[in-house]
């Protein structure tokens, strides 16, 4: 009874309000938190994007990304 039939975009609307899905923190394999998040685009301009990818371990592309809120949206 409980099973419906739904598309994908409501299946992941489903997962991030039951809380089962894997984003940010909750995805094991992440590098980087929240915080560190909030930090990156804090320092948007000050720090270039290579020195922030040094620091947290991380590749420019994925600084830019977050830097552009393409990864981590939500936050």
């Amino acid at each position: 009874n409980h099973l419906l039939w739904k598309t994908s975009k409501e299946n992941k609307a489903d997962k991030i309000a039951h809380g089962t899905h894997s984003r940010g923190e909750l995805n094991h394999k992440t590098v980087l938190t929240e915080d560190d998040v909030r930090l990156i685009r804090d320092l948007r301009g000050r720090v270039t994007g290579r020195a922030l990818a040094c620091r947290f371990g991380v590749s420019p592309s994925n600084i830019w990304s977050i830097q552009k809120r393409i990864s981590w949206a939500w936050l």
